[in-house]
């Protein structure tokens, strides 16, 4: 009878126990989702600083090969979004969704007329974004 105790008692440890590491797994996964967000967000924010920079210094050969890099750092942040809770996706996706067409016109711009005026939209939608990402999933504190 002392037997079939201790065998139930470790059983049921070893069950508890696992339940225990399957919420820290399920957090864990959900943090680095996250933290790539947030990662994400940031790369896409430099990408588009340095097609500015590039822009005023006269570097248009740098801030076109910038450009695709403003596109697979925005496509990385829609991937990393999807990773997310569906609660937290909602919190992000509408401002995601709203910079889309943006990226694309940045990214597609024929001329500097097109490019400028992309750019000018981006400002305030980018904005909402880092805000809605900041705000939302706590980046300050995402390591």
């Amino acid at each position: 009878m002392l037997n079939t105790a201790r065998i139930s008692a470790v059983a049921l440890v070893l069950v508890l126990g696992g339940g225990l590491a399957a919420c820290s797994e399920d957090k864990s996964a959900e943090q680095k989702a996250v933290d790539a967000v947030c990662d994400n967000r940031a790369a896409l924010e430099t990408s588009i600083e340095k097609v500015k920079d590039d822009l005023t210094a006269g570097n248009f050969g740098d801030a076109n090969d910038e450009l695709a890099k403003v596109k697979d750092n925005f496509e990385d942040l829609v991937s990393s979004v999807k990773d997310l809770t569906k609660e937290r996706a909602d919190e992000v996706q509408p401002e995601v969704d709203d910079l889309k067409d943006t990226i694309d016109r940045l990214a597609n711009a024929d001329n500097f007329g097109e490019l400028g005026s992309a750019l000018d939209d981006l400002g305030p939608k980018l904005e909402a974004v880092v805000k809605a990402i900041d705000t939302n999933l706590d980046c300050t504190n995402a390591d």
